[in-house]
C-alpha cells in the first residue's frame, strides 16, 4: 500500500505538472516582436520633355513671325532663348549676344520701319534648322544706323537662318541680304539695285525635310557642283543646270534667265576673279530645295563691267553667300543668292565704309 501510495502520488504530481504546462500553453506566450515591413514609396516618374518634330519647329517659327508682324514684342521675345544670338552677315555690326541684345538689334529695324512686315516667300525646315526667305516691306519713318528717316518704302528679300533649341526657342539667327538694295531703295546708294517689291498677302507653307534618298542626292549634287566650279570644270558644271534656269541674285538689278545668260555671268566672274573659290560652310535639304552657305574668296585681277570695274583693283575679296536652290530631276532650275554687295564694293575700294555714329 505504501508503494502504491507513492506511485499514485508521483502520478498525480506528473498529471499536475502536465496540467500546468497545458494551462500555460492555453494562456499562450507572448510571441517575439515582428519587424514592421514598410512598403517602398514610389517616386514620381519625371516625364521626359517631348522631342519636337520638324513640323513642331515650323509651327513655332510661324508663331514667332506672327508675333513680329503684329508688333507684339513681348510675345515675340518669348520665342528667343536667354542666350540667343543674332547676326547680320557682312554688315560690320557685332553679333548680338543674349535675348536683350537680340531684341534691341531687331527693335532697331522696327523703330526705323514702324510698319515693317515679313512675308514668307519660302519656308524650309530640317529638324531644328529653319530657313525662311522673307519679303520684307515697310516705310522708313525713323533713324536707321545713324541715318535720318527718308520716308521711302522698301521691299526686298531677306534670307533668315534659324537654329532652335529643344523647347522650340530661337538659339541662333542669321540674316543675309543685300545692303546695296536696301540703301538703293532708300535713295542712299546710287548703284544699280533691285526694284521695290510689293507684298502678295500670302505666306508659303513650310516644307519639312524627310531625309529621304532624294534630299540626300540633292545635297550631294550641290557639293559636287561646288567642286566643279572650284576646279574650273565648267562644262561639267553647266551640265547640272537646266536650260531654262532662273538665277535670282539679289545683289543684281534683275534675274538672269536661261543657260546661255548664266554661262555669260560665270565667265564674267571668272575673268574678274580668276582664283575665286567657294568654301561650303553649312547646308540643309528640304523637299526639292537645298540651302548652302559658303565663303567666297578671291582676288580681283580683271575687269568686271557688271560692277562698274573697268580694270582690276588687285584687291582680295571675302564674303559670305547663302543660296537656296531648287532641283528637279537632278537639274538646278532656280537659284536665289543672298550676299552683301556693299561689303564687296568696300573691299574693292569702290565705296567707303559708312561712318560709325
Amino acid at each position: 500500500m505504501k508503494r502504491f501510495g507513492i506511485t499514485l502520488g508521483a502520478a498525480c504530481l506528473a498529471l499536475s505538472m502536465m496540467s500546468c504546462k497545458k494551462d500555460d500553453k492555453a494562456k499562450g506566450e507572448e510571441p517575439p516582436p515582428q519587424a514592421k515591413v514598410t512598403e517602398p514609396v514610389a517616386k514620381p516618374v519625371k516625364e521626359e520633355p517631348k522631342q519636337l518634330t520638324g513640323a513642331d519647329y515650323a509651327k513655332k517659327m510661324q508663331e514667332g513671325w506672327a508675333a513680329f508682324n503684329s508688333g507684339d514684342m513681348d510675345a515675340f521675345a518669348a520665342h528667343y532663348a536667354d542666350d540667343a544670338t543674332f547676326e547680320i552677315v557682312d554688315s560690320g555690326q557685332p553679333i548680338a549676344q543674349g535675348r536683350d541684345a537680340v531684341l534691341a538689334a531687331i527693335g532697331g529695324f522696327r523703330t526705323a520701319f514702324p510698319d515693317i512686315h515679313a512675308e514668307q516667300a519660302l519656308f524650309l525646315v530640317s529638324g531644328n534648322k529653319v530657313v525662311t526667305v522673307d519679303l520684307m516691306t515697310g516705310t522708313n519713318k525713323g533713324e536707321l544706323m545713324g541715318m535720318p528717316a527718308t520716308d521711302k518704302p522698301i521691299g526686298l528679300l531677306i534670307a533668315h537662318q534659324f537654329e532652335l533649341n529643344a523647347e522650340g526657342q530661337v538659339q541662333k539667327e542669321v540674316a543675309t541680304f543685300d545692303m546695296g538694295t536696301l540703301m538703293g531703295q532708300l535713295g542712299v546708294n546710287k548703284m544699280p539695285h533691285r526694284a521695290l517689291m510689293t507684298a502678295t498677302g500670302k505666306n508659303a507653307e513650310p516644307i519639312v525635310a524627310t531625309d529621304d534618298d532624294k534630299e540626300q542626292a540633292n545635297l550631294a549634287s550641290v557639293e559636287t557642283a561646288d567642286a566643279m566650279v572650284n576646279e574650273r570644270k565648267m562644262d561639267e558644271f553647266f551640265g547640272f543646270i537646266a536650260d531654262d534656269v532662273v538665277m535670282s541674285d539679289q545683289s543684281m538689278p534683275a534675274d538672269i534667265v536661261g543657260l546661255p545668260a548664266v554661262k555669260g555671268m560665270f565667265e564674267g566672274y571668272m575673268k574678274a576673279f580668276s582664283d575665286m573659290k567657294m568654301a561650303p560652310q553649312w547646308s540643309m535639304a528640304a523637299g526639292d530645295y537645298v540651302v548652302r552657305v559658303g565663303l567666297m574668296a578671291g582676288t580681283n585681277d580683271g575687269a568686271m563691267p557688271m560692277m562698274g570695274l573697268k580694270k582690276a583693283t588687285n584687291k582680295p575679296v571675302k564674303m559670305t553667300m547663302l543660296e537656296v536652290m531648287h532641283i528637279a530631276d537632278g537639274k538646278l532650275t532656280q537659284n536665289w543668292s543672298f550676299a552683301n554687295s556693299m561689303a564687296m564694293a568696300m573691299q574693292l575700294g569702290l565705296m567707303e565704309a559708312p561712318a560709325s555714329k
